[in-house]
């Protein structure tokens, strides 16, 4: 078993990369299942709908997103992480403000479609993509680091969202996760990635650079499309 200190060791050397997954994770939460069935009740009132129709709403957006997330998922490899993070976010809380003003069963499918792809999508392969791909030397202990971030979503925020709901109604609440997203989130995530293109996106692509000098022959397999994957 690792000792406490090898645990702060990975993160002392990789404090923002883990950071910026571990928050990947727990705010994921706007668009993971746990968090989306507190609100049922209020949906199924505003729509006027039973619980058959709202779960193949629900279930249609979900699915769409999944196979969205085939082709989105990619951007991840083209665009630098930063500009992936801020697009991911910005859909995440065009989901919220969908889901405020959801009267209608195709705007409610929209919503679900975004959240899904944005929260519990994009937001998870972007934090378990990243430690994955920086990270060399503790791999393993930043990505249980990283992963902590669900238990922590999930044991805080349906909690929080009941209060915020009894407090401000259905639709207050899903502009204020919005807002949040956009005011407090977007600047908090362009702050802690600032220096990754220059430092830790520098050293990463090094290190690939020294990996192609040293075996020619794996410059083969840098580019892998789905059907290479699948095959």
């Amino acid at each position: 078993m690792r000792p406490l200190s090898a645990f702060f060791d990975v993160f002392k050397a990789h404090y923002g990369i883990i950071s910026a997954a571990f928050l990947m994770m727990v705010f994921s939460v706007f668009g993971q299942s746990i968090f989306i069935g507190i609100f049922l009740d209020d949906i199924q009132s505003a729509l006027n709908i039973n619980n058959s129709a709202l779960g193949s709403i629900y279930a249609a957006g979900t699915l769409t997103s999944a196979a969205i997330l085939i082709w989105s998922g990619k951007l991840l490899d083209q665009w630098p992480l930063r500009r992936f993070i801020l697009f991911t976010l910005c859909g995440l809380a065009l989901g919220c403000f969908a889901m405020a003003f959801a009267f209608h069963p195709f705007i409610l499918f929209i919503a679900f479609i975004l959240l899904r792809q944005f929260g519990q999508g994009l937001m998870t392969l972007s934090g378990t993509t990243t430690v994955n791909r920086y990270i060399e030397n503790g791999r393993g202990r930043a990505q249980s680091i990283v992963q902590t971030g669900l238990p922590i979503h999930a044991a805080i925020f349906p909690f929080l969202g009941v209060i915020i709901l009894h407090s401000v109604g259905f639709q207050n609440s899903w502009l204020i996760y919005g807002g949040f997203i956009l005011i407090v989130l977007v600047p908090l995530f362009w702050k802690i990635l600032g220096n990754h293109e220059r430092k830790t996106h520098a050293a990463w692509l090094q290190r690939e650079d020294e990996a192609r000098i040293n075996n020619p022959l794996s410059g083969l397999t840098d580019e892998w499309t789905r059907r290479r994957v699948l095959k």
